[in-house]
């Protein structure tokens, strides 16, 4: 059974005399197709299927990304990005204290005078020796500009 015969029989409301409803590969390849051709296949799924032409398949495919790109972008044009150096620091497990002084340009004794703490408590907290308040991380936290849950 051809296409046109199949498309004709659908839309008079016949039933084709095939218990199948699957097209030939070589029926579709034949004609270029711009719109996607909808066919009946029975399988697990149960629903119906498109075809596509390649082409038509990989614009939008690409539509998409470039969609999902633009919404990713609009969630979080507000929020900071940090450089992929930072990103590797914490990933390795460097004290993320020190990698977000360092990359705010703080000395310790900076970071200390604008929490009202020490030098040597804030390098200690840094090394891990300490363990720090909640006080003094949410101090610390609001000074590096960063959330008190990007320092534990």
């Amino acid at each position: 059974m051809t296409m046109t015969s199949r498309r004709s029989n659908r839309l008079s409301g016949q039933r084709s005399s095939t218990s199948s409803d699957i097209v030939r590969l070589s029926d579709v390849s034949q004609r270029r197709l711009r719109a996607p051709l909808r066919v009946r296949l029975k399988g697990p799924a149960g629903g119906a299927a498109v075809v596509l032409a390649a082409e038509t398949y990989d614009r939008m495919v690409d539509r998409l990304e470039v969609l999902e790109a633009r919404l990713a972008y609009a969630r979080t044009r507000n929020e900071e990005s940090f450089p992929a150096e930072v990103a590797r620091r914490l990933v390795q497990g460097e004290s993320p204290i020190r990698v977000f002084r360092a990359h705010r340009g703080l000395t310790q004794q900076a970071l200390a005078a604008a929490v009202g703490k020490s030098k040597g408590y804030v390098s200690e907290i840094e090394a891990g020796k300490k363990r720090g308040s909640t006080t003094v991380l949410k101090a610390i936290a609001e000074t590096l500009g960063v959330a008190i849950d990007d320092l534990v």
